[in-house]
């Protein structure tokens, strides 16, 4: 259980160094009783929380995950409702994130709601609960008597709200006018979207509005709040992303309304998402006047000709559009010949995404977009060609030699997807990699994940590396071909000298991934200054990390982290790597080196994580370490003084060397003047 007793010693109010706390409840069906695993139902709230959380001045950010699918008792509820009841009551907390609702929602709502009237939080986000008409009530008070949020999210994946709660909820809003981020999630029976989106209008109009960000994702809008919702986007100047996913609700008519409320000479959006929804023809001409527009995301739009929709948007000379998302939609051969004709005279698109589209388009169309990214011309810095989990993608064994001579003499090309083209056998991704050696490339990203590269194509992979030296993310997971052979030749990476790598995900499979091959990354990564996160593995609530890896391996990781040998080891450790799983919930991991990763992730200054790893683990014994001071020269001394006594974390250490070294204090001995060069000694 030592991992539990870690998350209760992470919020302690004598650890100043956390300032961001994960708090994760789970059934405890989802494992056997003797696991490791942390479950918030595991510590007494009632008492840690009013001592940890209430009166800590540290903490900044809270995020409490919900793993389970209801609350199994009331003694469970009640120990939550006081971890709740703590955070409210906290003054220093900025940011509060909850996922999923660990009590009912009118109970959650009614303890949470007066955190929101201290005008201290910034940070208001709930994401997939059941929002109750009660709740919605005892949220509504709270916002409309506060004023201090700049970003408020509302995800009710699960209730009913209805347009009159709808209304009240934005209503309430109206006060805190440096709001920048707003998302609203609805889900409404029966069809009916109009007087919240009238309210949504007004509060886009305020003069004193600063909202830059807005989704009503899945929510519903009908004709006449999609006119309404227009009307109101006439007039926002500030407003730079609207996401507007999959709202089925909306006609053509209501799709004209939004698309022209986004012309305006005062509109000045950036960023627009309509995720699976579906509009006419002329619908989409309305769209293509949005001149602002940088980034546009088409994903599952069906179009009945592309051509004439982004032709408009591309082709001409004042276009800014940077970012285009055509992921899983119904793109076809003449579709994409045509995006690639339009490309030819356009200088503004950099990302191209187009995963996902195998069904549409056949080899005649990827073949000419493969010819485009081998032009000169070519302006793209990201291409996303990426395929479904199920059916792959359009690209073989051929195309994928196709595409690698092209990119040979690429030189602006930063970041690449092929996820999930299973269709490139072993032999085929040797030949991408052996193409690609002694090429012009400079990637900064390659995403290779769900493929069948083999432990030969890991080693091209290695053996391209003078051509990948610009690279900082490479992702090789789910490459269940792999073996630790290839996770060796991966490895040789992060000892190139000219190497940048920031993230490497190597968690290609359970039997890959053991102690050895953790070892030699951890040898790897003394003195890299470069590598924040190396995937190992994904922790889930329902199985435990790679069955080949013990505390062997952990432990390794962690000495990497923190040789504390001596003062020298620990300032020569490791101080950049910051995560070794995705989730940022760590329960499976050992304490040190969770408190070790978390120490390098909160300071930006890692003179300042190494001086923290110094006096928590080479002064834990207190008067036996203080002789590291006693052969130094007095003018150091008060130098070493202030380093260790900076924060609340080295206090306890300068109260030990106060007692140990009295003659520093002593007035008739600090007015005797010392021998230039010499070292002070202390009296027996």
């Amino acid at each position: 259980m030592e991992s539990r007793r870690r998350h209760t010693e992470q919020i302690e109010t004598e650890r100043p160094i956390i300032k961001k706390l994960n708090v994760l409840f789970r059934n405890d069906d989802d494992s056997d009783e003797e696991d490791d695993n942390y479950d918030a139902n595991d510590i007494d709230w009632n008492q840690e929380g009013v001592s940890a959380i209430t009166e800590n001045t540290y903490l900044k950010s809270i995020c409490v995950n919900r793993w389970q699918s209801e609350v199994d008792d009331e003694a469970n509820a009640n120990n939550a409702k006081a971890l709740l009841q703590a955070v409210s009551n906290n003054r220093s907390i900025r940011h509060f994130t909850m996922n999923g609702d660990i009590i009912q929602s009118e109970d959650m709502m009614e303890v949470l709601s007066p955190c929101l009237q201290h005008n201290n939080v910034l940070t208001f986000e709930v994401d997939c609960f059941d929002l109750t008409a009660k709740s919605v009530l005892h949220l509504s008070s709270a916002l409309s008597k506060g004023k201090s949020l700049r970003k408020f999210t509302l995800d009710n994946s699960c209730g009913d709200v209805g347009d009159k709660l709808a209304f009240q909820l934005v209503a309430s809003l109206e006060s805190h006018t440096n709001l920048k981020e707003l998302k609203l999630d609805f889900a409404f029976d029966p069809v009916e979207g109009y007087n919240y989106c009238i309210k949504l209008g007004n509060l886009l109009r305020q003069s004193l509005s600063k909202l830059e960000v807005l989704h009503l994702n899945y929510s519903v809008i009908d004709e006449k709040g999609a006119i309404a919702l227009g009307s109101g986007l006439e007039n926002s100047a500030r407003l730079k992303k609207l996401s507007l996913r999959r709202i089925k609700s909306i006609t053509s008519t209501g799709w004209i309304a939004i698309f022209q409320g986004l012309t305006t000479p005062q509109s000045s959006l950036e960023e627009l998402d309509l995720y699976d929804n579906t509009f006419n023809d002329d619908a989409s001409a309305s769209l293509a006047k949005i001149k602002s527009l940088q980034s546009l995301n088409l994903s599952n739009v069906k179009s009945n000709s592309w051509r004439s929709l982004l032709a408009p948007l591309l082709n001409s000379t004042d276009s800014v559009l940077d970012k285009l998302v055509l992921r899983n939609s119904n793109i076809d051969d003449e579709g994409l010949t045509g995006l690639v004709d339009i490309l030819g005279n356009n200088s503004s698109l950099r990302e191209l995404t187009l995963g996902e589209n195998r069904s549409t388009f056949t080899r005649a169309g990827m073949v000419s977009l493969i010819r485009y990214l081998g032009n000169p011309s070519s302006l793209l810095e990201h291409v996303d060609l990426s395929g479904d989990h199920r059916s792959g993608s359009i690209i073989n064994d051929e195309l994928a030699g196709t595409l690698a001579s092209a990119l040979r003499t690429n030189t602006k090309l930063k970041k690449l997807n092929l996820t999930n083209n299973y269709r490139i056998r072993p032999g085929g991704w040797l030949t991408f990699f052996n193409t690609l050696r002694n090429s012009t490339l400079s990637l900064e990203e390659l995403c290779l994940s769900g493929n069948l590269i083999d432990d030969n194509g890991a080693t091209s992979i290695a053996n391209a590396s003078a051509s990948l030296c610009s690279l900082k993310v490479l992702r090789l997971s789910c490459n269940r071909f792999i073996s630790p052979v290839g996770l060796r030749a991966i490895s040789t990476l992060l000892q190139q000298p000219n190497s940048c790598l920031s993230e490497l995900n190597v968690y290609v499979n359970d039997s890959a991934v053991n102690d050895e091959e953790v070892v030699n990354f951890a040898n790897l990564l003394v003195g890299n200054l470069h590598l924040k996160s190396l995937y190992l593995g994904q922790y889930s609530h329902t199985n435990t990390l790679p069955s080949n890896l013990t505390s062997r391996g952990w432990d390794a990781l962690a000495n990497t982290l923190c040789n504390r040998s001596c003062i020298e080891s620990i300032y020569d450790s490791n101080h950049t790597l910051e995560s070794v799983l995705y989730s940022n919930n760590d329960p499976c991991l050992p304490p040190d080196l969770a408190s070790f990763l978390i120490m390098n992730e909160n300071y930006d200054n890692k003179f300042e994580v190494a001086r923290q790893k110094i006096i928590q683990y080479h002064f834990l014994n207190g008067e036996d370490n203080t002789e590291e001071f006693l052969g130094m020269e007095l003018g150091v001394i008060p130098h070493a003084l202030g380093w260790t006594g900076r924060d609340d974390t080295g206090h306890s250490v300068l109260y030990q060397l106060v007692r140990c070294m009295p003659s520093l204090f002593e007035l008739e001995r600090m007015k005797v003047k010392a021998t230039p060069g010499m070292k002070r000694k202390l009296d027996a």
